[in-house]
């Protein structure tokens, strides 16, 4: 499972995420793309399909909050980008 330090505890983006509020949710995706949206684009692709891979819908929505073209990430491999 993907699991990464915030500041006030630990977040794990698989079955966690799905425990969170819709509200939640909408904040964690918020802050994922703003801090990715600066990054080179194939930092931008990776981390999207990371998150794809640890959950779908999370996947989605940071690569259409980065305007990215989410639709081949399930075809990826972390290795190919």
């Amino acid at each position: 499972m993907l699991s990464f330090r915030c500041r006030f505890h630990n977040v794990n983006a698989g079955k966690g995420a799905t425990r969170r509020t819709d509200e939640d949710r909408d904040h964690l995706i918020g802050n994922m793309t703003s801090h990715l949206c600066k990054a080179q684009k194939r930092i931008q692709l990776r981390q999207t399909a990371i998150f794809y891979k640890a959950d779908p819908d999370c996947g989605r929505r940071v690569g259409e909050g980065l305007e990215l073209d989410v639709g081949p990430l399930p075809l990826l491999r972390i290795s190919q980008i």
